[in-house]
């Protein structure tokens, strides 16, 4: 009974100790401290989606020539990350980085009718990027011992440019092109969205992660995460963004 007992102590003792890291002894002669700090390197992607109302009007009429109410980007961000475990299963994290947000919209004309009696059918599109410094952090706890994550945070981000193209292009018929010199079936238009962007962005976010050892004092860590920007992009529309990602670190124990 007493060799049960003890037996069942030390499975759950390990069990314990283990939940913070990894097993990284090398020899029962030679014990191995597993680091409570790291430090490291986040790479992320994914799927943005756009949503508001960005109107385009044309400046020489005053006529709403389209409204872009949704759009797509593939986002991109590198972070520099530093983690603290503060319990066995418990630890902080946080960062400092750079995120990139593409975005592409498009949105269909009137049909307009031509002196042939055919109908101009065009559609406007609006492509291009905003960058923030971002600046990070949250906690992550283990689950059940695993070396699966769930973790919370929120993301602080100072607006640091941006860049946006818009052009309209033809869609049908196929033989018609707009006047300018030389002819062509798109014409460059001009666009004022960023001129009011808001500095900062606040973003919470949720993930899921698993942690996956690669030599003594290293880990990899992919994970899923879900943010949800406050704030509109700019000050003068309504430009909302929710952004799905997929991230990986490598943590080097200190």
């Amino acid at each position: 009974m007493r060799a049960l007992l003890f037996f069942f102590v030390m499975g759950v003792c390990t069990t314990v100790a283990a939940a913070q890291g990894f097993d990284w002894q090398t020899s029962p002669r030679k014990p191995y401290h597993i680091p409570k700090r790291y430090i490291g390197l986040e790479v992320g992607s994914g799927y943005t989606w756009h949503v508001g109302s960005l109107e385009y009007i044309e400046q020489e009429v005053g006529i709403t020539c389209c409204d872009y109410q949704s759009g797509h980007g593939v986002p991109l961000s590198i972070n520099v990350v530093g983690e603290q475990w503060i319990e066995p299963s418990v630890s902080i994290v946080v960062g400092l980085g750079i995120s990139l947000y593409n975005a592409s919209f498009t949105t269909p004309s009137q049909s307009v009718p031509l002196s042939t009696g055919k109908l101009l059918q065009t559609e406007y599109a609006l492509r291009g990027s905003v960058t923030y410094v971002a600046l990070s952090g949250g906690v992550n706890t283990r689950l059940l011992g695993t070396h699966f994550t769930v973790g919370a945070g929120l993301r602080m981000q100072l607006y640091a440019g941006g860049t946006l193209s818009q052009v309209e292009r033809v869609l049908a018929p196929s033989d018609f092109t707009f006047t300018e010199n030389p002819r062509s079936r798109e014409k460059a238009l001009g666009n004022s969205f960023l001129d009011n962007a808001n500095r900062f962005q606040v973003e919470p976010y949720v993930q899921i992660g698993y942690d996956i050892s690669v030599s003594n004092g290293f880990y990899l860590s992919p994970s899923v995460s879900l943010g949800v920007p406050l704030l509109s992009v700019t000050s003068s529309d309504q430009w909302r963004m929710l952004d799905l990602g997929a991230r990986i670190r490598l943590m080097k124990g200190l």
